[in-house]
């Protein structure tokens, strides 16, 4: 997302990031990984649970969130969701596009 940041916004996409981490270490890590967008503490859980993306991160023994890209429209109706299944699963930028093109 970091480097097809200006297309997606071109397209009218606001881009966040929500991450299960303390506020501090969501900071440091969005930082480190120099995302133009911001990256949102939810150590509740709440939003992660509210779109049934929590699962076990066995070698840390704590609950985070699955890896997960979701277009959601101005009513926030998700049209587009790729669920992953490790870290690295993401979907292609092309497809993230092409779902947003279908939505002008």
């Amino acid at each position: 997302m970091r480097d097809h940041y200006e297309a997606l916004r071109d397209l009218g996409a606001e881009v966040v990031a929500i991450s299960a981490d303390p506020a501090e270490v969501a900071h440091a890590e969005s930082k480190a990984a120099r995302l133009p967008f911001p990256v949102i503490s939810d150590v509740t859980l709440a939003t992660i649970d509210a779109f049934g993306l929590r699962h076990l991160d066995e070698p840390k023994g704590r609950d985070i969130s699955r890896p997960a890209t979701l277009i959601l429209d101005r009513e926030r109706t998700v049209r587009y969701a790729y669920i992953g299944e490790h870290s690295r699963d993401r979907p292609e930028i092309g497809v993230i596009l092409l779902a947003l093109e279908s939505m002008i």
